[in-house]
């Protein structure tokens, strides 16, 4: 019985060595893995911009506009605050405004955008109408009248007379 209990102190620190620096390699992994994740994060995230910037540089006609969509409302769906912070470096990148007016105004309005953008179909007049009133290429839609409720006939009563 002691010869046991002797042997399982001896071993009871090799066994909490181990842990440890099993525990610290565990570690030291998964900082690296976050680390990489970040650092490929980030370079997806130039890769964005930069698609982005040339997308908005060869912006000429609504067919562009709407291909443009297609990327933001990818990047809408990333989240606002990854939104937000990609459309504020765009308009800082093509000095759109001041730099202050970049954040202060998309900071405001980036986050209604990209929720917009996520419940909208590319292609649609909704997108068609996102590109007129954001980018101000495409054209204002015909008029639909298909639905439009007809006036009623007038009524037949003569008005009441005066008193």
């Amino acid at each position: 019985m002691r010869f046991a209990t002797v042997l399982s102190a001896l071993l009871w620190p090799v066994a909490l060595s181990t842990a440890l620096t099993i525990g610290d390699v565990t570690r030291n992994s998964i900082t690296a893995f976050a680390k990489q994740q970040v650092a490929r994060q980030e370079i997806e995230e130039r890769s964005l911009l930069s698609d982005i910037l040339t997308d908005i540089e060869n912006l000429a006609e609504c067919s562009a506009c709407e291909a443009l969509l297609v990327v933001l409302k990818v990047l809408a769906h990333l989240g606002n605050d990854d939104f937000v912070n990609v459309i504020v470096e765009v308009c800082q990148t093509l000095n759109v405004e001041d730099d202050d007016v970049c954040s202060g105004a998309i900071g405001l309005e980036g986050p209604i955008l990209a929720h917009d953008l996520r419940q909208m179909t590319i292609g649609t007049k909704t997108s068609t109408l996102f590109c007129l009133t954001v980018f101000g290429l495409c054209q204002w839609p015909t008029v639909d009248t298909s639905y439009s409720p007809f006036m009623t006939a007038k009524p037949a009563t003569l008005r009441p007379a005066s008193s």
